[in-house]
């Protein structure tokens, strides 16, 4: 027997409480696409649009329940992500947890990772190279990691495919993404470049701006767009109704201050309904919240507040008789017709609960909202204080991003700006806790999961919620104080840089927004600076951290020695081999300087002087398996075959298991067939 059909009153509450309004149109036309059969799909790439605050991740949030109810399975990228092979990590983990893995390309991601920071990619170019001199084509393919892994994760993806009426990609927040992703999407969707995208994938995108025209310009006839208008006034009424703002005097004065926007029309509606102070939740000792004046510090104190609330002994003064986070008035007052300052002010004021008001304004600190992030602001658990927790994510200014919620912009803005304003010593306390809660975690991660005798750094940089989890721990230290802890975070980008420049990007992008959210002038600057390096070809950030960073010798050494190898990969041979001698100049037993410059030397035909380095490094480091084999294929060159062929055994002896030996013994063998022996 079926169930009970609900009543209309009851479906109306139902519809109500999601209070998602409108986009009607957009809904449709994807709800359309998903009933095409998969065979016959002539839209599958969806385009949103729009500036801040007009819903674009509310509606993908609906593009993604309705696929769901279809028996899609989905995954969204809506963060900060290094590269192509980030993003296929993250879409294969996200399958994964919804009974849908990607075995091969987890396989394969995990090997790739792991020999991230091996020479084996040098070897294999050389190899490629020679192998093909006397045949005319190579054996062994010089590949970067998306042209590697990419079709693999296709294949997968085609599986998975067959066993699901559809597969859905949301990519939220593409302003920040598309930079990374734009050209590994394009040639994954459109050209096939890698492989065949299975026709039963739907690829939904989210920005402010429409696609790049030189790269999709003639993909119009492809492209779904749904550029997101404001909210008419019908529709804004209609939201704040179902919001409970029946009243149509407040209803006129919020139609009028949210101006079209639904993330503006919502706050105002969560202002017009005051909720009743929280009964207070009982704190351990120490570590409640922040306060203005008379504070509940947590460990140690923080610097003292303009108005000398904090004595010479850096001791708080005696608590007020309020609790909570005071906010001056004059600060939550619209500034020069900021709508979007007027309506977090109005939300603030209505907030009657001053600990829930610092509740609200703490909890914007982290760039994302999780359990650690909780902890280290209250002091307790979600669970212990599930009132308290429940409200705040239940805000129209927070969104859910799996196990995390994120607030949204420019609303989070606006909330900083408050509490830097309204507590410089608050903002340097609370920065501080989520800096060390970081630190704490990561430590966790290493004791946990690292190999006997301590922690593996340069195998963590492999590990993606370590490197988040580094990211996140620099951004609050410069956040807490900018100019102490510059310099420590411009060294640490080295070590990113070191792991591919797609993590450099992301500390870049880190790096300027602490600088925005700080408002710090000096960090502001670098932020600046950095973007700019960042947006010119070839290796701009590194030339402004060689300039700029002020390293000691370790720090160029390193600096020199990333940027000559991103000039080798890049082919600009006399350029690598001036960077690598500077870094050797500073660091003469660098094996890593030595064997790139010997990889250049060997490009540029300068056998005699790549010879030496490669002699250099076998001598400094005799383990090293790959800087034999780059020196057999060199000897190979100079017409040398036994002594290649002794260097290869070597090989063989220290690293049995290294695949560069078997390509280099091929190499051998390909060569002396087809070239007389001298």
């Amino acid at each position: 027997m079926a169930g009970r059909i609900p009543t209309r009153q009851e479906l109306i509450r139902r519809q109500r409480r999601s209070g998602f309004v409108g986009r009607r149109a957009e809904l449709d036309a994807f709800r359309a696409a998903l009933r095409q059969p998969p065979a016959e799909a002539g839209q599958f790439l969806f385009l949103l649009h729009g500036g801040s605050g007009l819903g674009k991740t509310a509606l993908t949030r609906q593009f993604e329940a309705a696929a769901r109810a279809a028996g899609a399975t989905g995954a969204r990228l809506d963060g900060e992500l290094s590269d192509p092979v980030a993003a296929m990590g993250e879409i294969a983990a996200q399958f994964a947890a919804q009974g849908c893995p990607l075995p091969g390309f987890a396989r394969e991601l995990d090997r790739y990772l792991r020999r991230r920071h091996d020479l084996d990619g040098e070897v294999a170019r050389a190899a490629a190279a020679l192998t093909a001199g006397p045949r005319g084509g190579g054996t062994v393919a010089a590949r970067n990691g998306p042209a590697e892994l990419t079709p693999v994760f296709l294949h997968d993806l085609a599986e998975a495919a067959a066993a699901r009426p559809w597969l859905l990609l949301v990519l939220d927040d593409y302003q920040v993404l598309g930079p990374v992703l734009d050209e590994w999407l394009y040639d994954l969707v459109i050209t096939g470049r890698h492989g065949e995208l299975p026709g039963n994938v739907l690829v939904v995108l989210a920005g402010r701006e429409p696609l790049d025209q030189e790269r999709w310009g003639d993909c119009s006839d492809l492209v779904s767009e749904l550029p997101l208008q404001p909210f008419s006034d019908q529709e804004a009424r209609q939201l704040l109704a179902g919001r409970g703002v029946p009243a149509r005097e407040q209803a006129d004065e919020a139609v009028r201050l949210a101006a079209g926007s639904p993330l503006l029309a919502a706050v105002l509606a969560a202002a017009a309904a005051p909720v009743a102070p929280a009964v207070p939740a009982p704190r351990p000792g120490g570590r409640g919240l922040v306060l203005v004046g008379g504070r509940r510090w947590g460990a140690g104190a923080g610097p003292a507040d303009p108005d000398g609330s904090a004595d010479d002994a850096g001791e708080p003064a005696e608590a007020p008789d309020t609790p909570g986070l005071a906010i001056r008035a004059a600060a939550v007052e619209p500034d020069g017709g900021d709508t979007v300052a007027a309506a977090v002010g109005r939300l603030l004021r209505a907030v009657r609960d001053p600990d829930r008001q610092a509740l609200l304004l703490a909890c914007a600190l982290p760039l994302e909202l999780d359990r650690t992030a909780w902890r280290a602001l209250t002091g307790e658990e979600p669970e212990q204080q599930r009132a308290q927790f429940d409200w705040l994510t239940a805000l129209p200014l927070v969104t859910e991003r799996g196990p995390r919620w994120r607030y949204l912009e420019p609303a989070r803005s606006v909330l900083l700006g408050l509490l830097r304003s309204s507590s410089p010593a608050g903002w340097w306390e609370l920065h501080t806790r989520l800096a060390d809660a970081s630190a704490e975690r990561r430590a966790e991660l290493e004791q946990r999961h690292g190999p006997e005798g301590g922690c593996w750094e340069p195998g963590w940089w492999t590990d993606a919620e370590w490197r988040e989890l580094r990211r996140g721990e620099a951004y609050h230290r410069l956040c807490a104080d900018p100019r102490p802890e510059l310099a420590g975070v411009l060294r640490t980008a080295l070590e990113a840089a070191d792991h591919g420049d797609g993590e450099l990007r992301c500390w870049v992008r880190m790096v300027v927004r602490a600088g925005e959210d700080s408002a710090d002038s000096v960090l502001r600057g670098w932020g600046r600076r950095l973007r700019a390096a960042a947006a010119e070809p070839g290796p701009g950030v590194l030339g402004l951290l060689i300039s700029r960073a002020g390293y000691d010798s370790a720090g160029r050494a390193l600096a020199y020695t990333l940027r000559g190898r991103q000039h080798l990969a890049e082919r600009r041979f006399a350029e690598a081999v001036a960077d690598l001698t500077a870094a050797l100049a500073l660091e003469p037993t660098s094996t890593r300087a030595l064997f790139g410059r010997a990889v250049a030397f060997d490009r540029m035909g300068r056998k005699p002087e790549a010879l030496v380095d490669l002699g250099r490094v076998v001598e400094l480091a005799p383990q090293e398996s790959s800087a034999l084999v780059q020196r057999a294929l060199t000897l190979l060159e100079l017409g040398r075959p036994a002594e290649a062929r002794q260097d290869l055994a070597r090989a063989e002896r220290v690293a049995p298991e290294n695949s560069m030996v078997f390509v280099g013994r091929a190499v051998v063998h390909s060569w002396t067939s087809f070239r007389p022996v001298r």
